[in-house]
C-alpha cells in the first residue's frame, strides 16, 4: 500500500523530492542536506534546467534526522500554494505529508517541486476507511458575531476569485435585508464593525491565538488585511463552511455530508 508516495514500510522522517518527472528521494539522517535548482551538476534534483530565473541552488532541504527545514538560498521568493512565499535566506519547517512549492519568475515560467515527508501515526493509531472524518479545532462564535463574519465574507463562502472581505456597509445593508439575521436587530456599518473587531480581540489572544488579525501587528495601511486574515483562519479551522450563507438567505442545494 502506498501513502503520500511512501510504502507502509517507509521510515519516518524520510523525504522524496519531485519535480519535472525526476525524483529524489533520502531516509531520514542527521545533518544531510537536499539541494534543487538549475545547476544540474550541482544539485539533488534540477528543476528549471533551462529558465534562467531559477537560481543554480534555489532551494536546500536540511535534515537534523526526522525534522525537514526549507531554506530559500536563490535569488527569487520560494512560494507555497497558499501565496505565502519563504524569501532568499529565509526557512520553512516542513510538516509531514507533500508541500507543493513554486519557483521562478510567475510572469515567466513557473516550476512545480513537491517536497514529500513520510510520517505515520503512533502504534495504536492506525487510520482507515472506517475511521470517522474529524473536523479540525473550530473557533466558538456566538449568534450575533457567526452573523457579521459571515456577511464580511461572503465572498469567500462563495468561492469567487480573489475574493476580499465586502464594505462595513455592504455587509450591514445584507444583513438588515437577511431574514434570519435581521431579526431584532439594527445593523449599521459601525455595528458590524464593532462586533467583527470584538472577535478579532477574541481570538488573537485566546487558546490558539489568530495572528495577524490586530492592528499593530501588521505594517500600515493595514486596509482588508485583518479582516482576510481573520476570514481565512476561520475557513481553513472549518469554523466558516457555505451552509452559513444561509444566515443572509441565500439558498444551498448541493449540501455534502462528510461522515
Amino acid at each position: 500500500m502506498v501513502f503520500n508516495g511512501f510504502s507502509r514500510s517507509t521510515p519516518p522522517g524520510t523525504i522524496l523530492v519531485v519535480a519535472e518527472e525526476r525524483s529524489f528521494q533520502k531516509l531520514p539522517s542527521a545533518h544531510f542536506e537536499v539541494f534543487f535548482g538549475r545547476g544540474q551538476d550541482d544539485v539533488h534534483i534540477a528543476v528549471g534546467v533551462d529558465d534562467p530565473y531559477v537560481s543554480r541552488k534555489q532551494g536546500l532541504l536540511l535534515c537534523d534526522g526526522y525534522e525537514w527545514r526549507l531554506r530559500n538560498i536563490g535569488k527569487l521568493p520560494i512560494r507555497l500554494v497558499d501565496e505565502s512565499m519563504v524569501l532568499a535566506g529565509h526557512e520553512l519547517a516542513l510538516r509531514t505529508g507533500c508541500t507543493p512549492l513554486l519557483v521562478g519568475a510567475p510572469a515567466h515560467r513557473v516550476h512545480l517541486v513537491e517536497v514529500h515527508v513520510a510520517g505515520f501515526p503512533r502504534p495504536g493509531h492506525e487510520i482507515g476507511p472506517e475511521t470517522p472524518t474529524r473536523s479540525p479545532d473550530e473557533y466558538e462564535l456566538n449568534g450575533v458575531e457567526r452573523m457579521a463574519v459571515v456577511a464580511i465574507a461572503q465572498r469567500y463562502l462563495r468561492q469567487d476569485p480573489s475574493p476580499q472581505p465586502v464594505s462595513w456597509a455592504q455587509a450591514a445593508d445584507d444583513l438588515s435585508r437577511a431574514p434570519a439575521a435581521g431579526v431584532g436587530r439594527k445593523w449599521t456599518a459601525r455595528s458590524v464593525e464593532h462586533v467583527v473587531a470584538a472577535v478579532r480581540q477574541r481570538l488573537a489572544t485566546g487558546r490558539s491565538p489568530i495572528p495577524g488579525i490586530l492592528r499593530g501587528e501588521m505594517p500600515e495601511p493595514v486596509g482588508n488585511t485583518l479582516n482576510h486574515n481573520l476570514i481565512t483562519a476561520l475557513l481553513r479551522s472549518a469554523t466558516l463552511a457555505p451552509s452559513d450563507l444561509a444566515l443572509l438567505g441565500d439558498e444551498d442545494d448541493d449540501e455534502d455530508e462528510f461522515a
